[in-house]
């Protein structure tokens, strides 16, 4: 079972809100904790951001891979289904089970 969380730099409401500071750590690190802690055996983030991959691996945490998405799906219109395609295409996942 495979987790893909996508995540994008280019929030309008709020700048960077997957890196806000939240009882001490970036919003980003407690969903990815939370499924670090769950049956899921690889969790992909998938961002349009290197900062935020810097912070990520800087989590050290095991489950966790990070894929750049491409600019086409990094746009404020880009929808979800099209990050997790590009992430199953270039991957090559063959699991059965995606979220």
């Amino acid at each position: 079972m495979i987790a893909i969380v996508p995540i994008r730099s280019g929030s309008k409401s709020i700048i960077d809100k997957n890196i806000k500071i939240i009882n001490g750590k970036p919003l980003i690190y407690w969903v990815l904790n939370a499924l670090e802690k769950s049956k899921v055996s690889k969790i992909i983030l998938a961002t349009d951001s290197k900062k935020y991959i810097e912070i990520v691996n800087d989590f050290n945490l095991t489950k966790v891979n990070t894929f750049l998405r491409s600019d086409v799906n990094s746009k404020d219109n880009s929808s979800s289904e099209s990050v997790l395609i590009e992430v199953i295409k270039k991957e090559n996942i063959t699991e059965d089970i995606i979220f």
